[in-house]
C-alpha cells in the first residue's frame, strides 16, 4: 500500500525529506515572475481540467503510458509561460547565474574547441531561481505523476538539458534506471521532458523503444574511456518499437525510469532547449537522501 503525504505546495515537494541545501551561495540568485492569469498555479491534484481543455484525455496519455513506457501531452505550458522558461534556461546557459550542477552530458564526444558543451545539463535549476517550481510544469508533472503511478509520488529534482545549434553529439540509448543507487525496492519513475523549442528529429528529438519499461534492465557500459555517460548497445533505431516523438514547443513527454530512449545530435542552426522534472515515490526519494544521492545539488564537487 502506499501512504498520502501531507504536501505543503501544488508541486509535490517535500521540505522535510528534500530539504534546500542551507547557505548555499547559489540559491535563490533571482526570482520568477509567473504570467498574471497563467494556468502555472491551478491545483497539481487534478491535471483532468486542463487536458480536456486542450484536448486531451487523462485515459488516453495513461493508456499510451502503460503500454508505451511513453507518452506525448500536450501544451503543458503557454507560450507566455515558455517566455519564462526560456529565460530562466538562457540566463544559466549564459553564466548569468551560478550553476553548480552543470557538466557535459556529452562528454564522450571529446571537447570542443569553442569550450561549450556538446550536450550541456544543469541539475537543480528550480534551486537557482525563487518561485521556478510554482510554474507549470512542476504543477502538472506531479498530477501526471500521482494520476499515472500512485498518491504516493514526489518531487525528486529537476535539470535543464540543451543542445546547441550544430552540435552533433547524440545522447546515447540508454534507460534511467541504469544511474540510479543501488538499493531503491520501489522503480517506480516519472519523466517530463518539455520542449522549449520545437524538437525535431533533425535537432535531437528523443526516441524510445515502445514496450521496453516492461523488461530487463539492459546492460549499460561508459560511452567512453573515462566518461560518467552510460550507453546500452542493446538496442537502435532499428529496433523494432523504436519511434521518435517530435513535438511543439511547449509540449513534453513522460516516460517511465526503465524506459530506453536516445536522442540524435543537433543538426540545424538553431538550438534545442528542454526543462525536465523527475517525480518518484516519496519514499524512495528519502532513501536516495540518506545515502547521499542527490543528482549533484551541490555541484561535482560538493556531493554524490
Amino acid at each position: 500500500s502506499t501512504t498520502v503525504a501531507p504536501w505543503p505546495n501544488d508541486y509535490g515537494w517535500n521540505p522535510a525529506t528534500n530539504p534546500e541545501p542551507r547557505g548555499a551561495p547559489f540559491l535563490h540568485q533571482a526570482r520568477v515572475a509567473w504570467p498574471a492569469g497563467a494556468g502555472a498555479l491551478a491545483p497539481s491534484s487534478d491535471v483532468g481540467p486542463w487536458l480536456r481543455a486542450t484536448g486531451q484525455s487523462l485515459d488516453d496519455v495513461a493508456a499510451q503510458f502503460s503500454a508505451q513506457g511513453f507518452a506525448v501531452v500536450r501544451q503543458v505550458a503557454s507560450p507566455e509561460e515558455l517566455d519564462v522558461y526560456r529565460n530562466m534556461h538562457d540566463d544559466m546557459q549564459s553564466g548569468a547565474l551560478a550553476t553548480p550542477g552543470r557538466h557535459d552530458l556529452g562528454s564522450h564526444g571529446g571537447e570542443r574547441a569553442d569550450g561549450r558543451e556538446n550536450v550541456g545539463q544543469i541539475m537543480w535549476p528550480s534551486d537557482l531561481v525563487e518561485g521556478a517550481r510554482d510554474g507549470p510544469l512542476h504543477a502538472r508533472a506531479f498530477g501526471l505523476s500521482k494520476a499515472l503511478l500512485g498518491e504516493d509520488m514526489a518531487f525528486d529534482f529537476d535539470m535543464l538539458i540543451f543542445k546547441d545549434a550544430n552540435t552533433e553529439t547524440e545522447t546515447p540509448w540508454h534507460q534511467d534506471e541504469a544511474y540510479w543507487p543501488a538499493g531503491l525496492t520501489d522503480k517506480r519513475a516519472l519523466t517530463m521532458w518539455t520542449a522549449l523549442d520545437a524538437a525535431t528529429k533533425a535537432n535531437g528529438s528523443m526516441w524510445y523503444i515502445r514496450g521496453s519499461h516492461e523488461g530487463a534492465l539492459l546492460n549499460h557500459r561508459p560511452a567512453a574511456k573515462g566518461a560518467h555517460i552510460l550507453q546500452t548497445d542493446s538496442v537502435t533505431e532499428d529496433t523494432p518499437g523504436a519511434e521518435c516523438v517530435e513535438l511543439e514547443a511547449g509540449d513534453a513527454v513522460l516516460w517511465h525510469g526503465r524506459t530506453a530512449h536516445y536522442s540524435r545530435g543537433n543538426s540545424t542552426d538553431t538550438p534545442r532547449r528542454t526543462f525536465i522534472v523527475n517525480y518518484r515515490p516519496e519514499s524512495m526519494v528519502q532513501f536516495e537522501r540518506d545515502n547521499g544521492f542527490d543528482h549533484l545539488r551541490l555541484g561535482w564537487d560538493g556531493n554524490k
